[in-house]
């Protein structure tokens, strides 16, 4: 698929799924937005090798000040937003426990990136 003229965001994107999905889209023309609370620099250098232009923000998707702030600087450095990856999720680091077991703030933090994030 071509992706050419076409802008994506790509939230999640410092490291691991986020960044092998910013690179895909890189290789097929896109301009791509890469997010994440950790440092994207890697991730950028990445599709700009590939070729393609490329935007870093530190954002955090529990907030929607943030997401508005990241959605404003793409939409001022490329004019628009075609595709957004609502990539950015905790999963790796969380403990498997039985529903009862679950400690409360990690609950809290679950929803707030796997849902909520996915919402603002």
């Amino acid at each position: 698929m071509n992706f050419t003229d076409k802008v994506v965001i790509v939230t999640g994107a410092a490291r691991g799924l986020g960044q092998q999905y910013a690179r895909q889209f890189a290789r097929r023309g896109a301009s791509v937005a890469i997010s994440d609370l950790r440092d994207c620099s890697e991730t950028l250098g990445i599709i700009e090798q590939e070729g393609a232009h490329g935007l870093a923000t530190k954002t955090d998707v529990c907030s929607a000040e943030s997401t508005a702030e990241m959605a404003q600087a793409v939409v001022e450095t490329f004019g628009r937003i075609d595709v957004l990856v609502n990539n950015a999720a905790l999963y790796g680091r969380l403990n498997c426990a039985p529903f009862d077991k679950l400690d409360e703030k990690e609950w809290d933090a679950t929803m707030n990136v796997n849902v909520k994030g996915i919402w603002q």
